[in-house]
């Protein structure tokens, strides 16, 4: 009675959730709200914003190339986030020029959850 041999099935991987969502530091939510609001170093010093609000993630005082969490990101536009404007000084740029004009990123991290709280923006 010879039976023919069946493959040993593989077991089934399960495809892992990336890094920084077991860890909890995404909030995907909140990274849209940032982007619905206004560029807050334009905001805040009375430039025109003419490019769209992008979500920044502090850089500033973190040692690793990690990003920081989700709920860390402050609103930035196009010029003040990646820089294009010579008027306007980038944080990807210039980092210790942009807090010298402009303040920390604690200030645009506080000034967006207190947009965000008030809903000031929506």
């Amino acid at each position: 009675m010879n039976r023919p041999l069946r493959p040993v099935p593989k077991p089934i991987k399960r495809k892992k959730k990336p890094r920084r969502e077991r860890q909890g530091l995404v909030d995907k939510p909140h990274v849209a709200r940032v982007r619905r609001l206004p560029c807050w170093a334009c905001y805040e010093y009375g430039m025109t914003q003419t490019t769209p609000t992008e979500a920044h993630h502090p850089i500033i005082g973190r040692l690793s190339q990690d990003r920081a969490p989700d709920v860390e990101a402050q609103p930035l536009c196009t010029h003040h986030h990646r820089g294009g404007d010579p008027n306007k000084i980038a944080i990807h740029i210039d980092p210790k020029g942009f807090v010298a004009a402009y303040g920390t990123e604690a200030d645009g991290t506080a000034w967006a959850h207190r947009m965000i709280e008030t809903g000031r923006f929506e």
